[in-house]
């Protein structure tokens, strides 16, 4: 399978690429891109970001366009980093697979990871156990609410207010200020699994299935949270700033707000008296199921894997999964494990957001200082489908037609163009 999917056939890289064999050779004998032996040494097969690569270049020569509205929609990539990566169904921190770190990491290693900054580097902020009065008084007011409402009004306060030496302060504070949001807590030097384990009052299960949650949520490339992060850093503009665009866009029903649509598939199974119809209806009304199938992750996604596992036995989660696959053919995806460990561990309805959004922090932090460090603005370029402009001309200032779209006046056509 991976060999299949790191290797293209000659007809797979030329319908990639949009071109003939005979072209596809051409590219060969130009040296743009190398071929391989295959298993019949009659066909030649193609390593597929070598092919990846080259149509990035050929389809922004060809038809931009079409190129720029391929990449914003799952298309080819449109940005480097060297954050993370997604590759044979597998993700990667910096190359080092997350199911390698696992074991025995917690989120804040993965920071260290990705952040990466010069050594030396400033200790660790010690955070002030009680932020200012007026910050406490919103925490407290947003006591009833879920993660979700009470994180972006409470950390866009309490950014403005904390002070930092260097980007490496401002990172680590920044983090734990987070926290602090999510969990409507004191800020704490505590590593943030024990954080949320502290606050939620959970076992040693619990606690390991709250760092695996957080690990593999940290960063996930260039979606639209970590996207709007750094282009609102491209601008100039302090880290906490670019973190509060960050989270808004998380908030997105699309994105990280999708947790409480799985949520209310979970309600509504719930009361359900057939699980099965239930799923049925929800496929009929929407084409799919919520929390089942990842575009990038076509044969599973690696992350809800690794968060199901650690669940105890339960024939209802059982039976969802089943039910699902046989309806949708599916495999569950991360969002659809959040809302799952949320409800077997009894969390506030809102941790799954909440946990999405303190472990993206790290990536989000991360992308940040990438394209601070690369010192460009970000500013694409749209292509326009509106309606012609008019002009004026020269010689008497009437209004004359432009394109094919009729010229108004006072809001009335006019007939006259001769200008």
């Amino acid at each position: 399978m991976e060999a299949h999917l790191k290797y293209l056939s000659s007809g797979e890289a030329a319908h990639l690429l949009g071109v003939r064999k005979a072209t596809l050779y051409s590219y060969v004998s130009r040296g743009l891109i190398q071929s391989f032996d295959g298993k019949d040494r009659r066909e030649r097969q193609f390593r597929r970001t070598d092919i990846e690569r080259l149509a990035r270049s050929q389809l922004g020569k060809r038809k931009p366009k079409q190129a720029a509205r391929s990449a914003l929609d799952w298309g080819l990539p449109v940005m480097e980093s060297s954050l993370s990566l997604i590759e044979h169904g597998q993700l990667y921190y910096r190359g080092v697979a997350l199911t390698a770190l696992l074991p025995h990491a917690h989120l804040e290693d993965v920071a260290q990871l990705l952040w990466q900054f010069p050594k030396p580097v400033s200790p660790p902020p010690r955070m002030p156990p009680h932020l200012s009065l007026r910050w406490q008084r919103m925490a407290k007011a947003m006591a009833d609410q879920s993660p979700f409402e009470r994180m972006l009004p409470l950390f866009t306060l309490g950014q403005a207010e904390l002070d930092w030496q260097d980007e490496s302060q401002a990172a680590h504070g920044l983090l734990k200020l987070m926290a602090a949001c999510m969990l409507g807590s004191k800020t704490s030097d505590l590593p943030l699994h024990l954080q949320c384990a502290a606050a939620w009052k959970l076992d040693v299960r619990g606690t390991a299935m709250v760092n695996t949650a957080l690990l593999c949520c940290a960063d996930h490339e260039l979606n639209a949270s970590s996207f709007t992060a750094r282009c609102i850093a491209s601008t100039g503009v302090g880290t906490g700033d670019a973190i509060i665009g960050a989270l808004a866009a998380l908030r997105g029903p699309l994105h990280g707000g999708y947790t409480e649509r799985i949520e209310t598939l979970f309600d509504e199974l719930a009361v359900s008296t057939s699980l099965r119809h239930t799923l049925e209806c929800k496929l009929d009304a929407y084409g799919n199921l919520p929390g089942f199938g990842h575009p990038l992750y076509p044969d599973g996604d690696p992350r809800a894997i690794a968060l199901l596992s650690g669940l105890p036995p339960n024939r209802t989660l059982a039976r969802v999964l089943s039910t699902a696959r046989q309806l949708c053919g599916q495999a569950p995806s991360m969002d659809f494990a959040l809302v799952a460990v949320r409800r077997c561990l009894g969390l506030p309805r809102g941790a799954a957001f909440g946990l999405f959004a303190l472990a993206r922090t790290v990536g989000w932090i991360a992308h940040i200082l990438e394209q601070r460090r690369g010192k460009a603005l970000i500013r694409p370029r749209a292509s326009y489908v509106g309606p012609q402009p008019l002009a004026a001309s020269a010689s008497s200032g009437r209004i004359i037609r432009s394109g094919r779209n009729p010229v108004l006046r006072d809001g009335k056509p006019v007939r006259d163009f001769s200008g």
